[in-house]
């Protein structure tokens, strides 16, 4: 069994032939040796034939083609992050790339034994689940959002602790992202990785689990997730459980006082998915001394969607957004002819900024709802 080969890649470098719309690589050569299995992503084709090219454009020589229902295994993204590099070792045995969504046809592959989604797949929340720390790394330095959800509403830190992947746990905490107020834990690493997130946010802990996530880190995220606890305190005076665990018989569960439920950060899309500020994105807010902490309260958003804007007026620039079953902090408040405001501190691509979220519209109604 052998790959195509396209211009340039041989020592005759012959010119692919024209089949149709296809160019076809001309030469064939040995195959490469296989990548490890579990260092691609499994992906299954959707479309009935979805090519497999020298590079990642429509344009690049066709290397050969997946059909329906095969497993392919994928790996980094192109720059558009509209590309996945991709082992095929069937019809081709070597490297190729493969388009995710076709501008006409819509998805040509989705992850394999998961809920196929329609819409183009969010490339942060998809490196979370697959653990690919350095793509995540890559992406927050390219400007993606950190608390972007998937089809199934879920941020890429929910993803990132369900899966077990711990690095990339431990870099979303630090990158700005929002820790889940719960998560579906099912494996040992998933356990492990959810400890260790709620003591990076200063919230109660399974010891052992927290213990084995330490262990498991390599030594440059091990002193990454440390000095960030030691930043925190891990005894501070913040609501414990807020990223649950279930307690098993016997389990040493070590866990801060308890102070006022005033002192919670938390934000997010329902009791079920929210989410807290993360330890990397305003760690004053967490000190139970902080007087803006002591005035300010929790409200939940009760419209379809509240902008919040640079100044307490409608007209002001938009910042973000919030959506409906999302909680927001607010501190001072102020009234001007436009309605009732109050001040906000979000997470957004570019760092932590100060806005304004209106309470109550004169023509739509409550938009947000104290708790």
């Amino acid at each position: 069994q052998g790959h195509c080969e396209g211009p340039g890649f041989g020592a005759e470098g012959d010119a692919p032939r024209p089949i149709g719309n296809l160019f076809i690589a001309a030469k064939l050569v040995p195959p490469e040796v296989s990548p490890d299995p579990a260092d691609g992503s499994p992906y299954e084709v959707l479309f009935e034939r979805v090519v497999v090219r020298d590079g990642p454009s429509l344009g690049a020589v066709a290397l050969g083609f997946a059909k329906r229902g095969v497993v392919v295994r994928l790996f980094e993204w192109d720059a558009s992050r509209q590309w996945r590099r991709a082992w095929y070792d069937r019809i081709v045995s070597g490297w190729g790339w493969m388009l995710l969504d076709h501008p006409e046809y819509g998805p040509l592959l989705r992850p394999h034994g998961q809920k196929i989604c329609a819409r183009p797949l969010e490339p942060m929340c998809v490196a979370a689940m697959e653990g690919r720390t350095a793509d995540l790394q890559k992406f927050v330095e390219q400007g993606l959002a950190v608390d972007v959800r998937d089809h199934e509403g879920r941020f890429p830190l929910q993803l990132a602790i369900e899966n077990g992947h711990i690095d990339s746990s431990v870099f979303l905490a630090v990158a700005g992202a929002s820790v889940p107020l719960r998560t579906n834990c099912r494996t040992p690493r998933s356990y492990q990785a959810s400890a260790l997130v709620a003591a990076m946010f200063g919230l109660s802990y399974n010891e052992q689990h927290y213990d084995d996530a330490l262990q498991s880190l390599s030594s440059t995220w091990r002193a990454v997730a440390e000095s960030v606890i030691l930043d925190m305190g891990v005894a501070l005076n913040t609501e414990p459980n807020i990223v649950e665990e279930v307690k098993m018989p016997g389990d040493d569960m070590r866990q801060p006082p308890v102070a006022p439920k005033n002192d919670s950060e938390a934000t997010g899309q329902s009791p079920q998915e929210g989410a807290m500020p993360s330890p990397g994105a305003d760690k004053k807010q967490t000190a139970v001394d902080d007087p803006d902490t002591a005035r300010s309260s929790l409200y939940e958003v009760v419209h379809a969607a509240v902008y919040v804007r640079r100044d307490p007026s409608p007209s002001a620039e938009k910042v973000t957004q919030r959506l409906q079953g999302e909680f927001v902090r607010l501190f001072d408040m102020v009234s001007n002819e436009s309605g009732e405001w109050g001040r906000v501190e979000v997470s957004i691509a570019g760092g932590q900024v100060i806005g304004w979220m209106m309470l109550r519209s004169p023509t739509l109604g409550e938009l947000l709802r104290p708790l």
